[in-house]
């Protein structure tokens, strides 16, 4: 059975707090990343699993869905720089995908990149997705970008992103700044 996406925008009765509360809440993930998760539990007092399609991993428990996410660096990956990448793609060229090979290009292209999370939503009516990524030079985006690019037509935007220690180790720097400029 080819599975179907279907996407779709809707108008909150709620403001952005309560938009983030729900989506900040890691219990609820399952209620609005049903592509990434069927189900989350907590493990113990420092991790949840997380299960879609009868595989598991695991993600850190620190509060909210966004930093349990951006926990996940590994120590190895200390010297490169976390990135948000949104990837939106039209309509149309989504629904050209699905119908040539039901969305094995996007799995194929996220299989070479190994994205540190992705998450899929509907973003100014176009087929979004928004990938967390270390790359050690900026000089990778450009081999990062073209996949998506090629084959559904995409626009890009990176962002650099911190984690809270990536904050604290800017601190200085930060200091400095106000010292001279504030």
């Amino acid at each position: 059975m080819q599975m179907q996406t279907v996407t779709r925008a809707a108008e909150p009765d709620f403001g952005p707090v309560e938009i983030y509360n729900v989506l900040a809440e890691v219990s609820n993930l399952p209620r609005w990343a049903p592509v990434f998760a069927d189900a989350i539990e907590l493990v113990d007092d420092t991790r949840y699993r997380v299960t879609k399609n009868g595989e598991w991993f695991n993600i850190g428990r620190s509060g909210t869905t966004v930093r349990a996410v951006l926990s996940t660096k590994s120590n190895e990956e200390d010297n490169r720089m976390r990135f948000l990448v949104k990837v939106s793609f039209p309509v149309e060229a989504g629904n050209a995908a699905i119908k040539k090979d039901g969305l094995k290009v996007i799995q194929r292209i996220l299989e070479e990149q190994k994205p540190e999370a992705a998450y899929f939503i509907a973003d100014g009516g176009k087929r979004t997705g928004i990938l967390i990524v270390n790359l050690a030079d900026a000089s990778e985006i450009p081999g990062f970008a073209e996949p998506w690019f090629l084959a559904l037509n995409a626009s890009i935007e990176a962002t650099p992103a911190m984690v809270p220690d990536d904050l604290r180790k800017a601190g200085p720097a930060i200091e400095q700044a106000v010292k001279n400029y504030g």
